[in-house]
């Protein structure tokens, strides 16, 4: 039998498995290190299972393709089978074999396609996981600091778009400011601040934890931010809802327009962000781990 192979699928195989490469590389050193089962390092084993994931159906898929899918005609027959009589139904045979040919044969391209944003819906999922899990130790103050803001921008909200119309004296107005401060444990219990991802990594970037992070941070936080919204547009059935945002990686500009279709002009561009995620996440796990094992002057703080 010749075989026959699809260099396109040909490409993200080997793709894939050079990241699974690097991820097993860096996974290796922690492993080392004795810290991979603790908070925060969860991104190494689930890049590795959810890229696995996409390289058995792609292996699959070429197995298949390979010998123009040749068993797909007793494949049909297999789960057609009446198992009574030991018979099959030929008019479901006849439903379900042009049901499966029009998959193997004119939708692969669709699917596929769908994969890939799994696959990245998935990834992004398992960083921030992981980010959420070393932001942690942090939250107390992160929440402490976000509810000190929430009272802050309600007392400024009361004074410039609320007060400053109503027809009353400046003590009365000050009166109401006064009881907004002394009822702001009751107000955050009763309307409590969210702490979002874009938080976290906004309070992330600024702790001691990164004191040495040695990428450049704002670029960092943009290329995130990019990220996250290009997972909300997968959500959204492709379109992103908030305002431009454009980055660029490797000499690739990448964009996402207000009420706008995302649009990639190769979807291996994909794995361009990926490996740049995986790299930021390297340089957060690396200073985390510095810091929280074996900086003892940062240990006694």
């Amino acid at each position: 039998m010749q075989l026959q192979f699809d260099e396109v699928l040909k490409e993200w195989m080997n793709e894939l498995i050079d990241f699974l490469k690097v991820v097993c590389k860096h996974r290796t050193v922690y492993e080392c290190l004795g810290v991979l089962d603790k908070p925060g390092y969860e991104y190494f084993t689930l890049a590795d299972s959810v890229t696995s994931q996409l390289f058995y159906f792609i292996m699959n898929e070429e197995l298949s393709n390979s010998s123009a899918n040749f068993a797909l005609k007793e494949l049909c027959e297999f789960i057609t089978l009446d198992k009574e009589n030991n018979e099959v139904n030929m008019k479901k045979f006849a439903i379900n074999f042009g049901y499966m040919k029009e998959l193997a044969v004119n939708q692969f391209n669709a699917y596929f396609q769908g994969q890939l944003y799994d696959y990245y819906v998935s990834m992004w999922s398992c960083f921030e996981y992981s980010i959420s899990a070393i932001f942690l130790p942090l939250q107390d103050e992160a929440q402490k600091d976000l509810n000190s803001s929430q009272i802050k921008n309600l007392k400024k909200v009361l004074n410039n778009k609320i007060l400053c119309k109503i027809n009353c004296e400046d003590s009365i107005k000050s009166e109401i400011i006064k009881e907004i401060e002394r009822n702001s444990d009751d107000i955050i219990r009763k309307l409590p601040k969210y702490i979002s991802f874009v938080d976290k990594i906004n309070f992330l970037f600024v702790s001691d934890l990164l004191k040495d992070y040695s990428r450049d941070r704002k670029m960092d936080k943009n290329i995130l931010l990019y990220c996250g919204a290009l997972r909300n547009t997968i959500h959204n059935n492709g379109v992103h809802r908030k305002n431009d945002i454009e980055i660029e990686l490797n000499d690739h500009i990448f964009k996402l327009k207000k009420d706008t279709k995302t649009y990639f002009e190769n979807y291996k561009d994909i794995m361009i962000i990926i490996r740049e995620i995986f790299d930021i996440y390297i340089e957060i796990i690396k200073n985390v781990t510095d810091k929280l094992y074996f900086d003892q002057t940062f240990l006694q703080k």
